[in-house]
């Protein structure tokens, strides 16, 4: 419940609002609704309410319309009905006048009514098609056959690619040398800290790492992914406080993806695709980037994958181990939750074919136990968060509250390029990207994955007889992508989806990787080189488009560490900085005993004596160049003698060389870095 102007909010409440504006057939102006939902408080100020009209008899037959009679307890004058056809979540702002309540019984009918709305029948899809996902027979390939007589002669019955058994050293020494491969390229391409989110994540690890726990307030949006807060402190337990220890979790992750690949392909497809999937994992330019910076979203994949890998696992179980498999499954779908919360975006995937099987096609019931493992482990973090903060959903609270407070400018004003929005994901797929605003280093962030993931998706639909397993990936791409592109983080008053970010597509990186393999591996059957030569282009450009992405990245900041470090040296007190700069020189001057200020305080404050200011720099490419200050933009004028100037890059160029100024010191010759 929440308290707006003196009021209450419950469920079953009649109460007059102000719905304007409204566009099309939506309910407007001033009108009667009932409250459907509790859960109200100062953070969600939402309400989900269904108007009331005034009753007609050709509302009798229909289920969607709830009749009220008039009576002391409602406040109603006349006869009247609700339309939960027009269900609404409204801001609490548009209250203005309770008149009464409903009974129990009537918002029971009220909720019957929406979920029968809601409600939608699957298509009939045939008894001759199931979508359960075991192994294949190795002819027809449909997926609830027995397993072949190949699979005796050494295949394991997926296909004809199998018919040649793979000695498991030869398997496994294949397999290694990718991971070898994956390990390497992400060490020589290895950055640290970066300047985004980090220096949030860093604080709360310190803050472990000193003996302290999570705080769950109003805006500690970040304190919601405590597995991977607690992951980053210990690995500075381990290895001490520094850029690689910082960046471990996301760095292990990426190579233990590689290996999910490849068991993953293995066992929906074969040995052979498993292989593929691992490699062109291991040089995917988008997972190469976000491992060896702090990226999340590589972990929450990586455990993604394992969800799946596990319930597919248990499919193809026939033993009592079946139900441990799927209850496995729903324990790491919380594990998942518990480093982000778009891991839950997955229940959508395998709910689909779980709702098949179960409902349609009347078999395999041990899939319960994921569910109820995932209810039962779910329920546990909620009652967790219900001790620590007094609120089961608090972690929806956090987010919903962070979305309302941070919203562009342009939100309320109505000025939103929702179509600009929804075309930047499909953009940045197929086209190169320009990070530097007139900068002349281009790339694809993806590669060309997606050039060629499009027609090995039809070649799946098509040529792939194991039908379970063509949609299970399409729908697992599909869906995933979807959410992402179509999720709002506000609706009222006008619909804004959530933030772009390149590095939330991690997510469907598993299901895009395998459909590209499964199709790389039926060209290599029939045309040998072809299929070398696709393969050599695809995993060429993936190496050269992560060296760009990479190389241009690090050199973007390589500036900032470098004065952090000539910093600590000199000992400095205080420092004035811009905002893009800030986080990474807190990162790398931790412990060196620096007060690091806003250089735009030097507007209404004079710097302590021997203060240093940074002027210009490269700093990170997801920066706006506007946001990057120098002297001459702040108009400082105070007496500076410049102390070091750090050479201006030839491939990160954005304003001029960084030059590092000292407030009255010493006269002296300015110096280069060296």
């Amino acid at each position: 419940m929440n308290r707006k102007n003196g009021k209450t909010l419950r469920a079953g409440e009649i109460y007059w609002v102000n719905l304007d504006p409204a566009i099309g057939d939506e309910i407007e102006k001033r009108r009667l609704v009932v409250i459907v939902n509790n859960g109200h408080n100062e953070h969600l100020r939402l309400a989900i309410v269904v108007p009331i009209d005034t009753w007609s008899p050709y509302w009798d037959e229909n289920p969607f319309f709830v009749p009220l009679e008039p009576d002391s307890n409602n406040g109603l004058q006349k006869k009247s009905a609700v339309d939960c056809f027009q269900i609404r979540a409204i801001s609490h702002n548009r209250f203005v006048e309770k008149i009464g309540n409903i009974s129990n019984d009537q918002l029971g009918s009220i909720k019957k009514s929406i979920a029968l709305i809601m409600d939608i029948e699957p298509e009939h899809c045939g008894k001759a098609f199931s979508f359960r996902l075991q192994p294949a027979d190795a002819n027809d390939l449909t997926v609830d056959a027995p397993l072949a007589p190949e699979a005796a002669e050494g295949g394991d019955g997926r296909g004809q690619e199998d018919k040649v058994s793979v000695p498991p050293v030869y398997e496994f020494a294949v397999l290694g040398l990718i991971a070898v491969l994956a390990v390497a390229l992400r060490i020589k391409y290895f950055i640290g800290f970066g300047l985004g989110d980090d220096l949030s994540y860093f604080d709360l690890a310190m803050r472990i790492y000193s003996g302290g726990w999570f705080i769950y307030e109003n805006m500690a949006g970040y304190e919601f992914r405590p597995l991977l807060i607690l992951s980053v402190a210990a690995a500075f337990k381990l290895f001490g406080i520094n850029q690689v220890s910082f960046v471990l979790p996301v760095f292990l992750a990426s190579v233990g993806s590689v290996l999910v690949a490849y068991f993953l392909g293995k066992r929906i497809f074969s040995v052979y695709v498993g292989w593929l999937a691992a490699l062109l994992l291991a040089v995917f330019p988008l997972n190469i980037f976000n491992s060896v910076t702090f990226d999340n979203d590589v972990i929450i994949a990586f455990f993604m994958g394992m969800v799946v890998l596990f319930f597919i696992k248990a499919g193809e179980s026939q033993t009592a181990a079946q139900s441990k498999w799927y209850a496995l499954a729903g324990f790491f779908l919380v594990v998942a939750y518990l480093f982000k919360f778009t891991a839950l975006f997955l229940l959508g995937v395998l709910g689909v074919f779980s709702l098949l099987e179960m409902v349609v096609y009347r078999k395999n019931f041990r899939q319960i136990w994921f569910y109820i493992s995932f209810a039962g482990f779910f329920f546990l973090v909620l009652l967790y968060y219900k001790i620590m903060s007094g609120e089961f959903f608090m972690h929806y609270i956090v987010d919903r509250t962070f979305f309302e407070i941070n919203v562009p400018n342009f939100y309320y004003s109505g000025d939103i390029d929702v179509k600009g929005t929804l075309m930047h994901y499909p953009t940045v797929m197929f086209n190169k990207i320009n990070p530097i605003p007139g900068g002349k280093v281009t790339y694809f962030i993806f590669g060309w994955y997606f050039y060629f993931f499009v027609p090995a998706l039809f070649l799946l639909l098509w040529k792939n007889k194991n039908k379970a397993y063509s949609f299970f990936l399409m729908w697992w791409a599909v869906l995933l992508f979807l959410m992402l592109e179509f999720l709002p983080s506000n609706i009222d008053p006008n619909y804004l989806p959530i933030p772009r970010q390149e590095r939330y597509l991690e997510i469907i990186s598993f299901p895009v990787i395998l459909i590209i393999s499964y199709a790389l591996a039926w060209i290599g059957r029939r045309k040998k080189s072809i299929f070398l030569l696709l393969l050599l282009i695809l995993a060429a450009s993936s190496l050269y488009y992560s060296h760009l992405q990479c190389t241009l990245t690090k050199d973007s900041i390589a500036d900032l560490k470098s004065v952090s470090e000539w910093l600590c040296r000199n000992e400095a007190k205080e420092l004035y900085v811009d905002v893009p700069g800030m986080d990474n020189i807190v990162f790398h001057t931790y412990g060196c005993g620096i007060e690091i200020k806003n250089i735009a305080e030097l507007k209404k404050e004079t710097p302590a004596q021997g203060a240093y200011i940074i002027s210009g720099g490269s700093r990170m490419n997801l920066w706006d160049d506007r946001l990057i200050k120098t002297i001459e933009e702040e108009d400082v004028k105070l007496p500076l003698s410049q102390v070091l100037t750090y050479p201006e890059s030839k491939i990160s160029k954005r304003k001029g060389p960084l030059i590092v100024y000292r407030y009255q010191g010493q006269s002296q010759a300015p110096s280069s870095f060296r």
